[in-house]
């Protein structure tokens, strides 16, 4: 029954292709030419493949370059916490071939277009993350490559790095996960929790019981098992919707070249560039806010252990009193430190993308199309000058989009670039616009008034110290709250308990501290989260709106067009189909 299946769905891709070929045909364009040829390439290359691919795919840093070199226990991969992987390689594991791709998280294009092809061409995909989980950006991406491009069907996660975190925050991960996959399920991808760079140090540990811990905490048996099941259930399903992944991609390329006149056109490759800058940025701020907060956690977690080392059975009861007050004003001053630092890239990175923004008016592109209309119209428009704006009100519709394309997202960055004066000098030169307070606002939001260490939120999560910490509720009170296991055990040795008590109790106070300092953590990457939502997110959904407003207007004047959207429509249906029935 299953064969008879495959084969009804490879004659329905067969005919996918040969529909999209046909249509394609018809369109007289030298970039649609072109790929088409590439297109041709890449189906010609999937067809001659003699083994199954998967492709790791995922951030860069997330260690799939370990994963592979851990299942080939191949020690000559580079590996490591930059990045390491440039392009696509190629590994053996017994009938498989491993394809190791760049990140998708980097500043670097190609990077990116080489994994997003060979996701295509791979017969299943392994998605990579680390138990950080998903941010905005790489959910966003997820759901993009999974959904959008209707991979989902031979897709599995992995979550690699399980060693940085206590697996009792297991729940958590796979909670974070369900928000992104929904309404897919956990089993859906075949989540698993990993830690490659254990089973690689296992490999090279000679002492036995140490050896046997390192494998337990890789859990690298149960993901061999997890890819191996994975293989077996989606090997058939990965190499029917490889072929549809690259019809897909292709398509929407043509797609794009044919839905606008040569105007048109210039204005959506404007917007582009702006929608680069925007995400480049947002990438930058995201990834050194992450930085600096991993810092503060560590600094925290320093700060503690020095604390509890003092708590000996010869220290005096009034030197522990000073202590409390001692860790409290450290961790302040840490928190305070690390939001005035982050306040510093806010500024820093705003101020440069407001700079490329700017710069985008002097591009050829933006002059060219100015140009263009100048043969048509018997007056040029200065964008920038109020004196001008009832001429702009007359001009061509599509003129009036290339004065909207640096302006268009409402409160957030409509004022960044509406005074010539102020081009390259940065947030200074906005004071008094709107856009320059709604950025000090954001700025400030790592200021004075942020105290993520009086998050009393974590008292349900400490148990018994969480009822002292209740009961004094000063941010002195959340020391002695956090402590409270190594206070009790202080007092029962000053009447005679023994020494494994307090070892015990230092124990589950660094527990307690390690709350605590993930609670500070979290809550200073909620704030970053509403900052990117507030600027970055929000100009992109206004920017993608833009475009497919101007795609949209097109393309329902053109016959092609629509044919290659009821394809797109079919493609997506039968990858569901493959996905529910195989």
């Amino acid at each position: 029954m299953e064969q008879v299946k495959y084969v009804k769905y490879v004659k329905e891709i067969e005919k996918i292709k040969e529909d999209f070929n046909n249509i394609v045909s018809g369109i007289s364009d030298k970039k649609c030419n072109t790929l088409m040829n590439d297109y041709m390439n890449d189906i010609t290359e999937n067809s001659e493949k003699d083994s199954l691919e998967i492709a790791f795919i995922g951030q860069y840093s997330a260690g799939k370059s370990t994963i592979i070199a851990a299942l080939t226990e191949n020690m000559d991969i580079e590996i490591g916490q930059n990045i390491t992987t440039d392009k696509v390689t190629e590994y053996k594991w017994n009938n498989v071939i491993l394809v190791d791709t760049p990140g998708i998280g980097t500043e670097q294009k190609e990077h990116t277009d080489l994994a997003y092809r060979h996701m295509d061409l791979a017969d299943l995909l392994v998605y990579v993350v680390t138990t950080q989980g998903f941010d905005d950006l790489i959910a966003k991406d997820f759901k993009r490559i999974a959904f959008e491009h209707n991979k989902a069907p031979k897709m599995m996660i992995v979550v690699n790095k399980t060693s940085l975190e206590s697996m009792e925050n297991k729940v958590n991960w796979e909670n974070d996960i369900k928000k992104v996959i929904s309404p897919s399920t956990l089993e859906d991808f075949k989540v698993t929790f990993i830690d490659a760079k254990s089973y690689l140090d296992a490999l090279e540990m000679s002492d036995k019981e140490l050896k046997g811990a390192l494998m337990v905490l890789s859990n690298f048996d149960g993901f061999i098992s997890q890819l191996n099941d994975f293989i077996k259930e989606k090997g058939i399903i990965g190499r029917l919707v490889s072929d549809l992944n690259i019809v897909g991609t292709y398509l929407d390329g043509i797609l794009n070249e044919i839905s606008t006149d040569e105007d048109r056109k210039k204005i959506q490759e404007l917007l582009v560039r702006k929608k680069f800058l925007v995400v480049e940025n947002r990438k930058n701020i995201d990834r050194k806010i992450e930085r600096e907060v991993q810092n503060l956690y560590t600094e925290i977690m320093n700060v503690s252990n020095e604390f509890i080392s003092k708590i000996t059975s010869n220290i005096k009861s009034n030197e522990i009193s000073d202590e409390f007050e001692n860790i409290k004003d450290k961790v302040e001053t840490l928190c305070s430190n690390t939001g005035e630092k982050i306040e510093e890239i806010v500024d820093l990175e705003l101020d440069s993308l407001i700079k490329q923004i700017n710069a985008l008016e002097n591009t050829p592109l933006y002059k060219e199309l100015l140009n263009d209309f100048s043969k048509d119209i018997d007056f040029n428009v200065n964008l920038k000058d109020k004196q001008d704006l009832e001429k702009l009100k007359k001009a061509p519709d599509a003129l009036k989009d290339v004065g909207k394309f640096l302006g268009i997202a409402g409160n957030g960055f409509k004022n960044w670039c509406v005074n010539a004066e102020s081009i390259g000098k940065g947030l200074k030169a906005l004071s008094g616009s709107d856009a320059h307070k709604f950025v000090l606002d954001v700025g400030h939001f790592f200021g004075k008034k942020f105290k993520p260490y009086e998050a009393l939120k974590i008292v349900d999560k400490l148990g018994k110290a969480g009822e002292v910490l209740s009961k004094v509720g000063s941010k002195v009170g959340i020391v002695v709250g956090i402590a409270s296991p190594l206070i009790a055990s202080y007092e029962e040795y000053q009447e005679g308990a023994n020494e494994k008590r307090l070892l015990e109790a230092r124990t589950e106070t660094r527990n307690n501290f390690r709350t605590w300092a993930n609670e500070i953590k979290s809550n200073t990457l909620n704030k970053k989260d509403e900052l990117l939502a507030k600027i970055h997110d929000k100009e992109l959904e206004n920017i993608n709106n833009r475009i497919n407003s101007l795609r949209n207007e097109e393309m329902l004047q053109s016959e092609q067009s629509k044919s290659l959207l009821e394809l797109q429509n079919r493609i997506g249906s039968i990858t569901k189909r493959i996905n529910a029935n195989l």
